[in-house]
């Protein structure tokens, strides 16, 4: 009896552990297709003709000074 209980464990503890696996790996799947479309709409962005320069990057939280040289 203490046999089946302790498969019975295991098993339960299996199915946890393979319905995790399962999730992940949907999850995997649906973050490499947005990554893919990322970087598809990346690419279209840095191919396009008469693009804008990027606004510089600043460090603070702050607009940029529009009076600054």
């Amino acid at each position: 009896m203490m046999q089946a209980r302790t498969l019975s464990a295991a098993l339960s503890q299996f199915q946890i552990a393979l319905q995790q696996t399962k999730t992940n790996f949907q999850e995997t799947a649906r973050l490499r297709v947005t990554v893919n479309d990322m970087k598809q709409r990346l690419d279209a962005l840095e191919s396009a003709p008469g693009q804008l320069p990027p606004p510089p990057i600043s460090t603070t939280n702050e607009p940029p000074d529009p009076l600054s040289p």
